[in-house]
């Protein structure tokens, strides 16, 4: 139903261009709409015409800058947002989506920096918080990854990224000062007995919030359920990455975030 949609949007925008072929309007709805269907060479194209009309278009230039890290092009992507917020300096999306760009480019400080920016611009938005304290984490400054997603959830309190990294932190963090394995347990649990408990990176959490907690054969049976239902969803990475913590845990050792790992980040 939803790919018919997505054509259904593409076949509109064409003929709304054959009526006025320069409404820009018209051909970003066309980009986005090829966006959504994985069609990005055709979307970056229809984002381009875009800016070939007007140059200072936002929508247009936040676009392409999607589109081009939805194709992997990330210092490509970083190079158009960073022209958005030339153009509009306090637009939160802009530098909420160019910290996640610089995330990917593993240019931490820098992306601290944008999520910064964003929390300033909007005080109330857990998602950016959320992201400022993923950006810390990877910087395994644990301490301050653990206040912002406490902040996240002071806004927020069912926000599930905030929840999961929060859990995963409490549970993993190698440094023992920040480690609080009833908390993470507790918040695991909770997750889990939601919806969330269909998501294998949740079960990745609540193992290791169970490790943490010296209960190790329930880690395990999480694990491997975790494991089982990476396995059907075709998450073969995930199921490797969740194969290994399972070595760790039947050798009872509890598992530890380096900052490295992008799960559940």
């Amino acid at each position: 139903m939803a790919a018919n949609a997505g054509r259904d949007a593409i076949r509109e925008y064409q003929a709304a261009l054959k009526i006025g072929p320069e409404s820009p309007l018209a051909r970003n709805n066309l980009g986005s709409a090829f966006l959504k269907q994985g069609r990005v060479a055709e979307a970056i194209q229809e984002f381009r015409r875009v800016l070939s009309r007007d140059p200072q278009s936002i929508s247009g230039r936040f676009n392409l800058a999607s589109a081009l890290l939805q194709d992997g092009r990330v210092a490509a992507a970083i190079a158009e947002y960073e022209k958005v917020l030339a153009i509009k300096p306090d637009f939160t999306q802009g530098h909420l989506a160019l910290g996640r760009a610089l995330m990917r480019a593993e240019r931490l400080v820098d992306a601290i920096g944008q999520f910064e920016i964003t929390v300033q611009l909007q005080p109330g938005y857990a998602h950016a918080r959320n992201s400022l304290a993923t950006a810390f984490a990877a910087k395994q400054q644990w301490g301050e990854a653990i206040r912002c997603w406490r902040e996240a959830l002071e806004i927020d309190p069912n926000n599930v990224a905030a929840q999961s990294g929060l859990a995963w932190t409490l549970a993993t963090a190698p440094d023992p000062m920040w480690r609080n394995g009833a908390e993470a347990l507790a918040i695991s649990q909770r997750l889990s007995q939601t919806t969330e408990a269909s998501n294998p990176v949740i079960l990745r959490v609540l193992a290791a919030a169970y490790a943490e907690a010296g209960r190790f054969p329930e880690a395990i049976e999480t694990i491997e359920r975790g494991i089982a239902l990476a396995t059907s969803q075709y998450r073969s990475d995930l199921a490797a990455l969740l194969q290994s913590d399972l070595k760790l845990l039947q050798s009872a050792q509890p598992l530890r975030d380096a900052g490295k790992s992008p799960i559940p980040r």
